[in-house]
């Protein structure tokens, strides 16, 4: 995507925010929060209105929410001694 910043997980800092050749991305990782109401305070809906790519780690906590925008899914997980991966989509 053209971001020349370091890329590091935002566990602790909630979310991470990247200057790319397409604009603003934002990285969020919302495994420590508990309830929507934490994501809702901590300004996740902020981020997923900008418009802007937001790429989120742990999403099942606001997947209510998500319905309303185009979104595209991975799916990380381990079979025996291979991973998969799997995509999909929601337009």
């Amino acid at each position: 995507m053209g971001v020349q910043d370091e890329v590091s997980s935002p566990t602790f800092s909630l979310v991470n925010e990247y200057m790319s050749s397409r604009g603003v991305v934002y990285h969020m990782d919302l495994y420590r929060l508990n309830t929507e109401r934490e994501a809702f305070e901590a300004g996740v809906m902020e981020y997923i209105d900008s418009g802007e790519i937001c790429l989120i780690e742990w999403p099942e906590l606001i997947a209510s929410w998500l319905s309303a925008y185009p979104c595209v899914v991975f799916s990380l997980s381990h079979e025996e001694n291979k991973r998969k991966i799997e995509i999909t989509t929601n337009y």
